[in-house]
């Protein structure tokens, strides 16, 4: 395989679009629409379902040099049938392809088939197997963290991954706070915790929180506050159940307003009004004894 742009322009979005999506598709209600439909109506690999994103159609084709754009997106289709986590997928058989050719797998061990590079057929077999959990796709369906547990001969060093999770298809080495996240992050190498990728590439990022002027990705300066930023961000956003495109348009103060307003109306519902937000001088006054005894008699706690 030559450069990545020849590895990777066969499987992208544009060659997707023009021979295979039909429309986008999108969560309930949102505006963005980032989904896409695609439908293949001929040959092995026919389909009508969601077609792949970028990490999808990354994990599935390049790293595993499989250059067919319509056996990547029925891959990626057999994937979430399946319910498998894509990026480990692609990883673990694009692993496993290198182990094959290092001598560390046999044809044996992977119940005959050829998962040899740029093999799309190989790719596609080997997912059912891993999704069925059969034969050699319980090998493969370990990762790599385990796999190269039992292959050792120096596997671990091209087991792409930290803490068991395979990285994603953000290359640390394009953005030096990829490289910080994925270390530090407690699920390893996600790139949803912590979407630094946001940060680097962008101009005044987040100004209301200090992230001003332009960051140099190959740099290491201040990646460190960066990574600590992202990662507790995404524990917002994912409490908020919030999608990490709509932090492009909305600012930290807009999703205050979004957790202090129904916030505010479920304590509304609970019993807490305006006037209860005062400090108590120690003295309370016959009204509002009350008012208390009132409330909880409306709240069956005894009879008034």
């Amino acid at each position: 395989m030559g450069s990545s742009e020849e590895a990777c322009t066969p499987v992208g979005g544009c060659k997707i679009f023009e021979l295979m999506a039909k429309k986008h598709a999108a969560c309930h209600r949102c505006t963005i629409g980032c989904a896409r439909w695609v439908r293949n109506e001929e040959g092995p690999y026919r389909m009508d379902a969601q077609g792949p994103e970028y990490e999808s159609a990354g994990a599935l084709g390049p790293p595993c040099q499989v250059s067919d754009v319509k056996a990547v997106c029925y891959t990626n289709h057999l994937c979430s049938f399946y319910g498998l986590d894509i990026i480990p997928t692609g990883a673990s058989i694009a692993f496993a392809m290198e182990c094959l050719e290092k001598g560390l797998l046999s044809s044996k061990d992977l119940d005959g088939i050829k998962l040899t590079w740029g093999n799309a057929e190989a790719l596609t077999s080997m997912v059912h197997k891993i999704g069925k959990a059969d034969g050699a796709g319980k090998l493969l369906g370990l990762g790599t963290r385990r796999m190269a547990h039992r292959s050792r001969h120096g596997s671990e060093g091209f087991a792409v991954q930290v803490k068991g999770l395979e990285l994603p298809m953000h290359d640390a080495r394009a953005g030096f706070a990829w490289a910080s996240n994925y270390a530090t992050a407690t699920r390893g190498g996600c790139h949803l915790h912590g979407m630094t990728d946001f940060y680097e590439t962008s101009t005044d990022p987040i100004p209301e929180w200090g992230f001003s002027g332009k960051y140099t990705r190959l740099s290491n300066e201040g990646k460190a506050e960066m990574t600590r930023f992202a990662q507790n961000w995404a524990h917002v956003l994912d409490s908020l159940v919030m999608c990490y495109f709509a932090t492009a348009i909305l600012k930290p103060s807009d999703f205050c307003s979004l957790i202090n307003a129904p916030q505010r109306a479920y304590n509304w519902r609970c019993g807490a009004r305006r006037k209860d937000d005062f400090l108590s001088d120690g003295r309370p006054s016959r009204q509002m004894l009350k008012e208390l005894v009132l409330q909880d008699a409306e709240r069956g706690l005894y009879s008034a």
